[in-house]
């Protein structure tokens, strides 16, 4: 029990992890003409304390305790109470009365982490000036009729981490502000399209880690700046299902199963600048699903199972500044695949895949990163061309933490590091040469030799200590 607390002139006050049980009627009376916040945190109080008259007392914060109810008038002499959070407690129902004397101030609501089974309905209604309303991690099955209604400046509504199973048509009536909507880590087969077309000011809907089987219609919904369905069971993008979208930044599909992207699936998102798609099962990418969107920067592939792109692929995107088609069995790039790509595009994953070599005319702008990592790369002739590219431009081949790219074979360059390949090469035409000549065959070319017939080399360090001796000229 704590005790009547001397007179201060506090405006805040906090009491985390001291173990309290209980609070006395009296142990605020000093200081409740002047305490705006008061946080009860991580405790051991099992009800919530009467608090008397506090009149300028505006955010109570019980998060982490042990209480079960809240009682019919338990804030009544709050007048200015906005903010109230209840986080991580015991409350497994609340009365039909419970917070009606805040609806009339009460601007955020959390209830997350206790033990809610039912949508209260009657209770959460009606709340003329709560922004901010979070239910996460309770115990609610579904969100009947009329679940949420009258809540007129609602912004944020959290239910993600229950365990919700169905979401009525017309479950949110009246919510015209609403703008972020979390219902992620739920067990949701589907919800209605014109549920969701309904919040005309939603920008952001999570709807990750559920067990969505189709991909609702977004069609329109302009101030849309973010969508969240990774980790769903979605296999196809309906035509139109994201369009219109004139504000849409992100759209995240990583982790399903989709195998077919309809033409327009992806149809006017003038502003989407982030698209992921990994580890899904793409067979193949046509074009033209990329065709309206002008400032796409982003866009991943990781692990489908994409085993050739052409030169048409990627030719409508001229914002692409980040590409990633890593882990796909990827055998073969057509030319002019990459060879019009725009000045932003820099990084470039081409790892983990089955790539042997790179037709003469792949790549022709440089590309400061292409990850290589994991490619059975055969250094014939066919990949001189390749080298050339990679050394007068400097690319980057693998990260700084991942060892540098050997080649496969033939078995006279197996092992070798790419950047030395040139420098191979260069040394066995060039002895060659001089055995022709009548000079000493076993004498290799000097470093500044080299160098001088390719500047590009320079970059590389000691050419010493990439196995060339100085000749005795």
């Amino acid at each position: 029990m704590v005790p009547r607390l001397p007179a201060m002139n506090l405006k805040r006050l906090e009491i985390v992890g001291c173990g309290i049980g209980a609070i006395d009627q009296q142990t605020f009376d000093d200081l409740s003409e002047n305490l705006e916040a008061l946080h009860l945190i991580n405790n051991s109080m099992k009800s919530i304390p009467v608090f008397g008259l506090m009149p300028k007392l505006e955010s109570l914060n019980l998060d982490r305790n042990e209480i079960s109810e809240v009682p019919e008038n338990a804030f009544k002499g709050l007048p200015q109470l906005r903010h109230l959070r209840l986080q991580y407690n015991k409350i497994c129902t609340l009365s039909n009365d419970a917070l009606a004397e805040t609806k009339t101030r009460l601007e955020l609501l959390d209830l997350s982490g206790n033990c809610l089974s039912i949508i209260p309905s009657p209770i959460l209604q009606g709340f003329e000036r709560l922004m901010y309303m979070d239910l996460a991690e309770n115990q609610f099955t579904e969100v009947g009729p009329l679940g949420f209604m009258q809540l007129p400046l609602l912004k944020e509504l959290r239910l993600n981490s229950n365990r919700l199973e169905r979401i009525a048509p017309n479950a949110f009536v009246d919510m015209p502000q609403l703008k972020t909507l979390y219902l992620r880590d739920n067990m949701l087969p589907m919800v209605d399209s014109n549920m969701i077309q309904g919040f005309k000011q939603l920008e952001v809907l999570d709807l990750s880690r559920n067990m969505l089987n189709q991909t609702p219609s977004f069609k329109e919904m302009v101030n849309l700046k973010q969508v969240r369905l990774d980790y769903n069971k979605l296999r196809v993008i309906d035509a139109y299902a994201f369009s219109a979208n004139i504000k849409l930044e992100l759209i995240n599909l990583q982790n399903n199963e989709i195998s077919k992207i309809d033409k327009n699936g992806f149809d006017s998102l003038e502003q989407l600048t982030t698209l992921l798609l990994a580890n899904n099962s793409l067979t193949k990418l046509d074009g033209s699903i990329f065709a309206t969107l002008p400032n796409l920067q982003n866009l991943n592939l990781h692990q489908n199972n994409i085993s050739s792109i052409d030169n048409t692929t990627f030719a409508t995107l001229p914002k692409l500044a980040v590409l990633d088609l890593s882990s796909n069995g990827l055998e073969h790039i057509g030319v002019g695949a990459f060879s019009k790509q725009p000045p932003t595009f820099y990084w470039l994953d081409l790892s983990n895949n089955k790539l042997k070599s790179f037709d003469k005319g792949v790549f022709d702008q440089k590309i400061t990163n292409i990850l290589l990592n994991g490619n059975p790369l055969v250094c014939d002739d066919k990949m001189d061309w390749f080298v050339h590219y990679m050394v007068v431009n400097q690319i980057r081949t693998s990260r700084p933490n991942e060892p540098e790219i050997k080649c496969s074979a033939p078995d006279e360059f197996a092992g070798v590091r790419l950047k030395e390949l040139m420098i191979k090469k260069s040394s066995k035409t060039l002895t060659a040469s001089m055995q022709r000549l009548g000079l000493d065959g076993s004498a290799q070319p000097n470093k500044n030799f080299l160098t001088n017939l390719f500047p590009g080399l320079a970059n590389l360090g000691d050419i010493q200590n990439l196995g060339v001796a100085k000749a005795n000229c």
